[in-house]
């Protein structure tokens, strides 16, 4: 369960992109609004955060008016005739009359202005004849030869396009490292990937001594999904740059992907012993760790990190979370107040101080914590964990509200809030209103797979077999591979119907397709146990309670050991159970059903 408080729409007038930054969004994605539009904030109450994408649009970045040279009146009549085209859309009006200005005024700024002008109005002759009046225009800045060079290498212009890459290196020949990833963010974002492996092959060619070269292309290959192409380069410039951290994280990600996390630990582990103080490879040290599920070996990297750089808000942050995955609240409670304390992550810190209010019991506290997270990744998570502990503590009306309301905000979220309504109506017993929700969440999204899977749960809980199976035949209608449909429906039939051949053939279906699950697993020991047979049972229940040990699936073997005349076993079977889950109702209506003596 998660909850409540909405989200701040941010300011209408975002930052103005890097000029470079914005021209790549432009060749890549086409989204950059390139006229002015001011918008005010509406007037929301403060603790209220309307998500962005799901209120009023934010306006998109918006370039900045170059710096023009001083021209005539009738040049600057041109000009205003073209800006006032863009602003009204007449994009094609706008596009022409630049392009005519650059020709008659030689002005990189107005070149540079039809090169975005063109490019957001998807022209692609009139982007490369603005973009090749740009580049020649200005032939030292580096950002009209890249957009000028992406855009030959779409017309298969690779020569031309190379040449240009090529003055690229040699401008920022000072700056190597700079030329280069600007060159692989273009190159990464052509269609044509073998034209563009190929580019930076030929651009590398001369230059199988530099380090920050070949670094870039293996950049570019494992974009490209050539990883073994790319381990092989990374493996060459860590030979020529052994200090460089950037090649050995690249190449621990690669093997990471390509399922080789020894390896990976083993690089980032080498590259440690010789370069101690490399916090960035440590961080990804620890990350790579907490992966494989070295918990402990992690906090230890990341609690070094924390000691060099107390102030590294990124460490402390991975700090504390690895250490309330040990459970070590208290620390881990001291690092998040930490960080809220020195103004850093803080919604993230309190929406995690929240969480080790509840489990601690304190949950008064833990509802202040999560209404401080009014904003950020975790707000919503905070708003409904703040809702489930109002409805916990006996106030459900206000929880209901609070969910509610957040539905007409995070309109992308609203199977999850239906379903967090519903969770709380299911833990107060009120399974007749949770039912009502479901249906209500129904109607409004017709055939939606997890709310029908939903209300069949609630259905269990009544022993409503006809409601169950009709919301479970409903998905296997659309879904018939769905397993967990197939497992529920056929445990639902062993358990509470006589029609145990049928259940059976739909939990051997949910074997197939989850052989590993343990649930699916102690659902055909249960339905072999109704059909009588037991020694195949009691192999597929042990199997299950090997896969995981389960308080429910104890109380199954134990019933069959019992049939079998085991008693012994099966007693011996649910006081283990008891002992690590004393509340479980399973084992204890097992009991109470069989051993009442």
């Amino acid at each position: 369960m998660q909850l409540l408080n909405e989200e701040r729409p941010p300011t209408m007038n975002s930052p103005v992109l890097p000029t470079f930054a914005r021209v790549v969004r432009l060749l890549g994605l086409g989204l950059v609004v390139l006229f002015t539009a001011a918008c005010a904030a509406p007037d929301t109450k403060p603790e209220v955060v309307v998500p962005e994408p799901e209120s009023k649009p934010q306006m998109p970045a918006i370039p900045p008016q170059p710096v023009y040279a001083s021209f005539e009146k009738g040049t600057v009549y041109d000009l205003l005739v073209a800006e006032f085209a863009g602003r009204r859309g007449q994009f094609g009006l706008a596009t022409s009359k630049y392009l005519d200005l650059v020709k008659r005024t030689s002005d990189t700024g107005i070149a540079e202005r039809a090169t975005h002008i063109a490019l957001f109005s998807k022209d692609d002759a009139a982007s490369i004849d603005a973009a090749g009046e740009w580049a020649r225009l200005d032939d030292s800045n580096v950002d009209a030869l890249g957009v000028y060079a992406a855009l030959l290498l779409r017309q298969n212009r690779t020569e031309k396009a190379l040449a240009q890459f090529k003055r690229m290196i040699v401008l920022r020949k000072d700056e190597p490292r700079v030329a280069y990833a600007r060159i692989v963010e273009l190159l990464g974002r052509e269609q044509n990937r073998q034209t563009s492996f190929a580019v930076m092959e030929a651009l590398v060619e001369d230059q199988a001594r530099d380090a920050n070269a070949r670094f870039a292309l293996a950049q570019l290959a494992a974009r490209a999904g050539q990883m073994d192409k790319a381990i092989a380069e990374l493996t060459q410039v860590r030979k020529l740059a052994p200090a460089d951290e950037r090649s050995a994280d690249l190449l621990a990600r690669v093997l990471q992907s390509q399922n080789q996390p020894e390896q990976a630990l083993a690089v980032l582990s080498d590259f440690l012993g010789r370069e101690p103080d490399a916090h960035t490879i440590r961080m990804s040290y620890g990350r790579l760790l907490v992966g494989e599920n070295q918990i402990e070996a992690a906090r230890d990297q990341f609690a070094r990190v924390v000691k060099a750089l107390p102030e590294n808000a990124d460490s402390r942050y991975a700090y504390a979370i690895v250490l309330m995955q040990l459970e070590q609240n208290d620390d881990a409670k001291r690092e998040f107040t930490e960080l809220v304390q020195g103004g850093r992550r803080q919604y993230a810190s309190w929406y995690y101080l929240g969480q080790l209010a509840e489990l601690s019991g304190e949950n008064d506290e833990a509802l202040r914590a999560y209404s401080r997270v009014d904003r950020g990744e975790f707000s919503l998570n905070a708003q409904m964990r703040a809702a489930l502990l109002l409805g916990r503590q006996g106030d459900i009306t206000s929880a209901r509200a609070s969910l509610q309301s957040l539905r007409r905000y995070y309109t992308s979220q609203r199977v999850r809030l239906y379903r967090a309504e519903a969770d709380i109506l299911v833990e107060a017993e009120r399974l007749d209103l949770a039912v009502e929700v479901y249906s209500e969440a129904l109607a409004e999204m017709p055939g939606n797979t997890d709310l029908l899977y939903a209300r069949a749960m609630v259905a269990a809980r009544t022993d409503d077999v006809v409601s169950l199976e009709r919301d479970l035949r409903a998905i296997l209608a659309v879904e018939p591979d769905n397993a967990d449909a197939l497992n529920a429906l056929g445990y639902t039939l062993a358990d509470l119907t006589d029609r145990h051949e049928e259940a059976l053939k739909l939990i051997e279906r949910a074997l197939e397709l989850k052989p590993d699950e343990h649930y699916v697993v102690d659902s055909m020991g249960w339905v072999l146990y109704r059909l009588g047979r037991l020694e195949e049972a009691e192999k597929y229940l042990r199997q299950a309670l090997s896969l995981r040990d389960d308080a429910e699936v104890a109380a199954h073997l134990g019933e069959v050991l019992w049939a079998m005349g085991r008693r012994d076993e099966a007693r011996d079977i649910w006081s283990r159970a008891l002992e690590k889950e004393p509340d479980s109702e399973p084992v204890r209506e097992t009991i109470n059903r069989l051993d009442a003596d």
